[in-house]
């Protein structure tokens, strides 16, 4: 199994690569790796706020919330693995 790095460089290449008539490969495979991106972000920034507010206020750590922030992460690298794992599908 191939790390999520390397599986967004091959998604990303492939995409640069793309010949195809106007850019339509290289637009969605760059607008699911945006989305990848974005859904990363967004569970980092709330990682974060559990750590801060265990660190700077106090608050215990829910063991619920962070399995189901864990279980989330998940799918953006699944997705990102399996778009790897068959890139011309992938851009479709």
């Amino acid at each position: 199994m191939a790390s999520p790095l390397l599986d967004l460089i091959n998604v990303s290449n492939y995409a640069l690569q793309s010949t195809s008539e106007g850019d339509a490969v290289y637009t969605s495979l760059e607008s699911k790796i945006a989305s990848w991106t974005n859904q990363r972000d967004a569970l980092a920034a709330q990682m974060k706020s559990l750590l801060e507010g265990a660190q700077f206020s106090g608050l215990a750590i829910n063991e619920q919330q962070t399995n189901q922030l864990i279980d989330s992460s998940q799918t953006p690298l699944g997705q990102a693995s399996a778009c790897a794992a068959n890139l011309a599908a992938c851009a479709n």
